[in-house]
């Protein structure tokens, strides 16, 4: 071999590494390119049910803020088509309708949800009520920027059926679109 061909070979090679170098180079920023805009899709389809769904699973703890002016801390534990359940304490959860959700934070140290599904099952906020009821359970509930205490006594098309605490008793019946927040084991 001459020593011209070694040259030519020895600049073809270093040709070769360098166009291997920036082929290198230009899939990395393709593919970090690919990733931000999947990220920036699942954002821009994202819900609100499906991000509480990400916290549920992941049992974070977050802050939530309603309508109503009040804040709710703790772990997001279940999620229904129109409800999240959050558990303050271990022995008790709060039922927040998701029409009176103005803001839903989770902590700072938590990645981004992306909240582009649905929840898996179909349980409505009416029909957790009506089990509920059905065991004459005692809560508190919030109808609007009004908070009472009661029996839930049953759960019809569009009212609630209460039995007031006081003396005496007394039953009283709310619309159940107006039902924004109810505490179970206070």
């Amino acid at each position: 071999m001459k020593d011209d061909d070694r040259g030519d070979v020895e600049g073809l090679l270093a040709d070769l590494a360098r166009w291997a170098a920036d082929a290198r180079v230009e899939e990395a920023v393709a593919e970090r390119t690919r990733e931000r805009w999947l990220r920036q899709q699942s954002a821009e389809q994202a819900r609100l049910t499906g991000i509480a769904l990400d916290l549920a699973e992941q049992r974070a703890t977050a802050t939530i803020a309603t309508t109503t002016g009040r804040q709710h801390r703790g772990t997001v534990v279940a999620v229904g088509e129109d409800f999240v359940a959050v558990a303050p304490s271990p022995r008790s959860v709060v039922l927040i309708a998701f029409a009176a959700i103005t803001l839903l934070r989770p902590p700072p140290d938590r990645p981004e949800a992306t909240g582009d599904r649905s929840p898996p099952n179909s349980a409505w906020l009416a029909d957790v009520l009506t089990g509920l009821a059905g065991e004459r359970a005692h809560v508190r509930i919030a109808l609007g920027p009004d908070v009472v205490s009661a029996e839930l006594r049953a759960v019809g098309a569009d009212v609630v059926t209460l039995r007031m605490d006081g003396a005496p008793p007394t039953t009283a019946y709310a619309r159940l679109s107006a039902v924004t927040e109810v505490w179970l084991g206070v």
